[in-house]
């Protein structure tokens, strides 16, 4: 699930719209997007995403009296979605697959070699 919420924040992310043509993300339009029914879902992806350096949620931080998040309100007190920041550089030390076919040539190099470790012990 935390690979799709990242495919659709990336693709929202560069997307090319800007002003009013541009969607506007928020919770539950990234949890139909990904599927999970309901943005109360998104909280372990979302916080999944952050661990990793994917992913800063601008919301209306922690409510200090019942430890449970709050809603980003504007100067009127009216609620506002939360900003979804995303890193599309991968984090200092990172040393894996930068691109899907990095990650496919991987995957296609592991697969093989297990192919032939099979075939060896037959």
């Amino acid at each position: 699930m935390a690979r799709a919420a990242a495919e659709v924040l990336a693709d929202m992310a560069t997307m090319g719209p800007v002003g009013d043509a541009a969607p506007v993300l928020d919770r539950e339009r990234l949890a139909y997007h990904v599927g999970v029914g309901r943005a109360d879902k998104l909280a372990p992806i979302l916080g999944e995403l952050v661990e990793i350096g994917f992913l800063t949620v601008h919301d209306g931080g922690t409510d200090p009296g019942t430890g449970r998040r709050r809603q980003r309100r504007d100067g009127r007190g009216r609620p506002v979605p939360d900003r979804f920041a995303v890193s599309l550089h991968p984090p200092a030390g990172y040393r894996g697959p930068s691109t899907l076919a990095e990650a496919d040539a991987a995957f296609s190099a592991a697969r093989d070699a297990v192919y032939r470790d099979v075939e060896a012990s037959v």
